[in-house]
């Protein structure tokens, strides 16, 4: 993993390049997890999908271990 070291301009957040060895079939099911959720609290909008937003959840679990 590549850490953006370079202090970051603005108020946007520092970015973290990451590479996850997942399979599709993960993604996909975690996907249709957050879908699920969103749609049982009545989400109307997302600034992101809910597959980015599963991969995040997945690169923030994977980082975590």
């Amino acid at each position: 993993m590549r850490k953006n070291l370079n202090s970051a301009e603005g108020t946007e957040a520092p970015v973290y390049q990451v590479r996850l060895p997942l399979s599709t079939t993960t993604i996909s099911t975690v996907t249709h997890l957050i879908r699920a959720h969103l749609k049982k609290i009545g989400s109307r909008w997302r600034k992101l999908s809910a597959g980015r937003i599963a991969v995040i959840v997945l690169a923030v679990l994977r980082h975590d271990q």
